[in-house]
């Protein structure tokens, strides 16, 4: 994927390196600088589905790993975003 921001662009490429249908994703992205993994596992009661995340994110070299470890509370405040608004969106369509 390609994004433009005002004239610049940025390619992200996402590439599914894990996957088990129902139980778990794996996905690994690449941004400019940014190494990301996103870790999702699925589990379900019957009635409900769960839904645990885990993220790394880092560098591609040592001013970024120093940047982005600074900045490691708002990634995670991002990714829980995510997870909200994919939560309502879930609900809003059962």
């Amino acid at each position: 994927m390609v994004v433009d921001s005002d004239g610049k662009t940025i390619e992200i490429t996402e590439t599914v390196t894990q996957y088990k249908a129902n139980e778990m994703v794996e996905l690994y992205f690449e941004a400019g600088e940014m190494l990301k993994t996103d870790n999702y596992s699925f589990t379900s009661d019957g009635k409900q589905t769960t839904i645990l995340a885990k993220h790394t994110c880092e560098g591609s070299n040592l001013f970024y790993k120093s940047m982005f470890s600074f900045f490691k509370s708002m990634f995670k405040k991002i990714d829980q975003d995510y997870l909200n608004n994919f939560k309502a969106f879930a609900e809003k369509t059962n």
